[in-house]
Parts: structure tokens; sequence; C-alpha cells
């Protein structure tokens, strides 16, 4: 969602079209682009998803791509690893950091990166947010579970949505030591901000439900933390980003998903809660500087 923000806003801007390149996401043939990714990339295979929403969804070729930047193969992955590539090619630095981009005498660009800041995307933020809605035919095929919740969240005139990230933040080594998993302190001392709110109720969003009800929760009661609803029987994540963002206010966790869901929340008076500490490789870093969210120490 960050990649498609950045550049639709850079085509705007700009006023030159843009492709979506999902190469990355299609499976790898060679043995050796497999292993390249596997040792200097991500941890977890990503599926492209934003077909379910309502964006102008303009995907590049094989033979586009190609055009621009040649083969993906072994050569080129290792190129990209040392940063020696063609000059019309854009490759985002880590840690990541805002840079306003001259690129305006050339006529065809490559980027690759995440571009995870607001201030590439700010100023079509109502474009944005018209586009990225679900799909009629991804609504009509909700769960009744989440019609269900949906009613109980809009029943409370503060309903906090809380998103806790374990699964993959925890299982994997790679992923462990870069993100990590924000602390039941992070959480409580979160949750108590809103202790003084009228009509309050929370709703935890997890992809550990088993470890919220008997870990999480307990704790919630023992200290007086009250009406704690556990968000499950939904059909998709689609259906939890979706309740996610119908919530009043949202504590998130360091990561994306919960990111969008407080970005694209339509209550002009939410309150957001981010972890101080979004990466643990990057800790000057953090995609909400600019956005007046509330950081607690995680």
């Amino acid at each position: 969602m960050f990649q498609y923000a950045f550049i639709k806003a850079l085509s705007l801007k700009t006023n030159n079209e843009y492709r979506l390149d999902l190469s990355s996401f299609e499976e790898d043939k060679n043995f050796f682009i497999r292993f390249y990714r596997y040792k200097f990339k991500k941890y977890t295979k990503e599926r492209y998803r934003l077909n379910v929403f309502e964006i102008d969804e303009k995907i590049a070729n094989k033979e586009e791509v190609r055009r621009i930047i040649g083969d993906i193969d072994i050569i080129f992955l290792i190129k990209k690893k040392l940063k020696i590539l063609k000059n019309n090619i854009y490759i985002e630095q880590f840690p990541p950091a805002y840079k306003e981009l001259n690129i305006y005498d050339k006529k065809i660009m490559y980027f690759i990166g995440y571009f995870q800041d607001e201030r590439y995307f700010i100023d079509i933020k109502d474009i944005l947010k018209k586009e990225f809605i679900f799909k009629k035919e991804i609504i009509n095929n909700f769960s009744e579970n989440f019609f269900r919740w949906l009613k109980i969240i809009k029943n409370f005139s503060n309903s906090v949505g809380v998103h806790i990230r374990r699964g993959d933040y925890l299982k994997n080594e790679k992923a462990k030591k870069e993100w990590g998993v924000c602390s039941i302190k992070y959480y409580i001392n979160a949750m108590r901000y809103f202790q003084f709110y009228k009509d309050v109720a929370f709703f935890i969003f997890s992809n550990d439900i088993h470890w919220c009800k008997t870990h999480f929760v307990p704790v919630l009661y023992s200290l007086g933390i009250k009406n704690v609803y556990v968000i499950e029987g939904c059909r998709s994540d689609l259906e939890e980003f979706e309740l996610m963002r119908n919530c009043s206010h949202l504590i998130i966790a360091n990561s994306t998903f919960s990111w969008w869901a407080a970005w694209l929340n339509n209550n002009p008076n939410k309150k957001i809660i981010v972890p101080s500490i979004w990466n643990f490789k990057a800790l000057n870093w953090h995609p909400s500087l600019n956005l007046g969210w509330l950081k607690f120490d995680v």
C-alpha cells in the first residue's frame, strides 16, 4: 500500500504514467534467485493483494519491465545489493529516510523500496482514502461474524482497536531481531490512556488469538481493565482490517497492517497510539513521525 501510494502521488505530481511490477510476487524457478531472496531479502513471501481495493491498477508486463531494467537474474540481484544499477533505477536507502525526489528530467524510472513515509503521498490523501476501500464483491463476501463484530464496535462511543502482532515476528529469527514484539507493558499503558473515556471498549486483533485469550486478557482483568473483546471467527484478515479501521481509536503494533487501518480511519477525533520503536535495526526511523500520533515506550 505504501508503494502504491508513493507511485500514485509521484505520477500525479510529475504528470507521468505508472506501472506496478508484480514479478517479485511470482515463484522463482531459478535456484540462485531463490537462494538470494532467502539469504538477503524477506523472511516471508507476500502475496499481491492490492486488487481487493478500488485502486487504479496498472500492471507492467514482463516485456515492459525488461526494457527498463533488463533481465532479473542473479547478476541483476547482485548489482542491486551492491547498488550499482543503471541511473534510471532508484533504490531506497536503509535505514529509510524521506527524500524529495528530483526526477523530472527523466522520462522512465524504476523504483525499488518501501517508501513508508506519509510525506510522499500526503498531497493525495483524499484520493487514496477513496481508492483504499474494498471492492463491493469483497465486502459482499464478508462473513456474518464480520457484521456481528461491526455492530458491536459501533455500539460503543469509544471503541479502541488493539493490534497485537506475534506469529511471524516470533517464529522467524530474522523477523524477531529486526522487528521484535511490542511488550505487554506497552499495551497496558496504551489502554490505560483511554481509561477515563466514556463508553469505552477494547477490541483485540491478533494473529495469535490463543495467546491473547490465555495470557494477555487475564492480565488485563487482573489490573481492572474491563470491556475487552477478542476478535475471532472472521473469514480473513481483510475483515479484521475493515473492523480495525472502523474503531474510534487504535493502539497499533509495529506493523503496516494496523498502520494503514489507523491512517484510513475517518474518525476526526481519533487517537492513535504507536510503539516508540518501529524497527530495531533502524532505531531512528519511524513511519509515523509527522502524523501527531502518540508514541508509547515499546
